[in-house]
């Protein structure tokens, strides 16, 4: 039924004095001279340390999500600087067109006084004959003081 070269394993579970399990494994051998022998692989059995096994997993797990984040930064920086430079380029082509629209107008005005400039280019100053700058009263004198009028 069961061939004789065949070896047969065993487990033999043994708790230790400190209430520790262990599983050790045994092999029975028969040769051709029909004599069995016995192999016990030994097994050592020591206590789990849980607090370095809780660090060490902790560590683990510390250090991997400093390398994700240092990744993810990395790849981020990566990201930005290609699109900085896209963007400069088309900074560098960039053409003005503010002109172009017939609606626009520009918010920057200049106003040159006209005796000033008549000063720089040595000519006789002009009047202005917008309706605007003879609509303004005229400025009091120092010979007519302004006296408020009091309520009665």
């Amino acid at each position: 039924m069961y061939s004789t070269d065949a070896p047969i394993k065993c487990i033999v579970r043994t708790v230790d004095s400190d209430g520790i399990k262990c599983e050790h494994q045994f092999t029975y051998i028969v040769d051709n001279l029909s004599q069995s022998y016995l192999r016990i692989q030994v097994n050592p059995c020591k206590p789990i340390n849980v607090a370095l096994l809780s660090g060490m997993i902790f560590l683990v797990t510390f250090f991997a999500g400093l390398a994700a984040l240092i990744v993810y930064k990395c790849w981020t920086n990566f990201i930005d600087r290609k699109e900085y430079a896209k963007f400069e380029e088309e900074r560098a082509v960039f053409t003005e067109y503010k002109y172009e629209s017939p609606i626009y107008k520009s918010p920057v005005t200049t106003f040159i006084n006209p005796k000033l400039l008549a000063e720089e280019i040595e000519l006789e100053p002009t009047t202005p004959r917008s309706p605007i700058a003879t609509s303004f009263p005229t400025p009091r004198t120092p010979t007519t003081p302004y006296i408020p009028s009091t309520p009665r």
